[in-house]
Parts: C-alpha cells; sequence; structure tokens
C-alpha cells in the first residue's frame, strides 16, 4: 500500500471506530518494530505527518509518525 492510501485508511477507521494493525520502527527502542494489534485511531495530523493510536483494553495512546508504518493490516506499506 502507498503511504497516501495508509493515511486515508487511517482517517476511515478513525470515523467508523475500527481498529487497525499497525507496524512501525521505535525510536525508543533503537529501530526496532513495534505492533500494534487491535489499537484504534484516536485523531492524525497530514501536515504533520503522524497518528495517535488508543488501545482499547487499557486506554494507551501512542503517536506514530507516518513515515515510521512499515506495516499496515497485514500490508507492507511504501512511500
Amino acid at each position: 500500500m502507498h503511504i497516501k492510501d495508509v493515511q486515508k485508511s487511517l482517517d476511515t477507521a478513525r470515523i467508523w471506530n475500527q481498529t487497525v494493525n499497525v507496524e512501525a520502527w521505535s525510536l525508543e527502542d533503537g529501530g526496532a518494530v513495534v505492533r500494534y494489534y487491535g489499537w484504534k485511531v484516536k485523531g492524525g495530523y497530514w501536515r504533520g505527518g503522524w497518528h495517535r493510536l488508543l488501545n482499547p483494553r487499557n486506554g494507551q495512546i501512542r503517536t506514530v509518525p507516518d513515515c515510521f508504518i512499515v506495516r499496515y493490516n497485514g500490508h507492507p506499506v511504501h512511500y
């Protein structure tokens, strides 16, 4: 999937309150891939290039830069 399609899909998932599966690089773990499976999209900012993901089980919120996303719902992301 192209990153623009991923951004549109993330915004659609936010509107419809759907869960998504995102794999993205992490800055804290030295570039390790972090998996966000079953998380909801809380918000996003296209010009800033990030989306906020919400864990529905414990309410934890993470901000993920769009350029760090490597897989979305099982599909590889390219730019």
